[in-house]
């Protein structure tokens, strides 16, 4: 395994964990979703979009990401 791969499934495990925490905030109250600030699109944490958006996606809540004009993932539903 060269160095960029090691670093791609370094954060790839990291995003998996991230959402797998903030799934669980989820369940407490506190709804996130993956936000991307180019498309307008926000995704379930554990949606495979979501997991891939490392570039132009932000953590914040489904309400949040909404106000900003967002749509919903046609894959995971946001």
């Amino acid at each position: 395994m060269n160095r960029r791969q090691f670093l791609l499934s370094l954060m790839t495990s990291s995003v998996a964990l991230l959402a797998t925490e903030t799934s669980r905030a989820g369940l407490l109250g506190n709804d996130q979703v993956a936000f991307n600030k180019e498309s307008y699109k926000y995704h379930k944490l554990n949606c495979k979009w979501a997991i891939k958006c490392t570039r132009h996606c932000i953590y914040i809540s489904r309400k949040d990401a909404i106000a900003r004009g967002g749509v919903p993932c046609k894959v995971c539903g946001g």
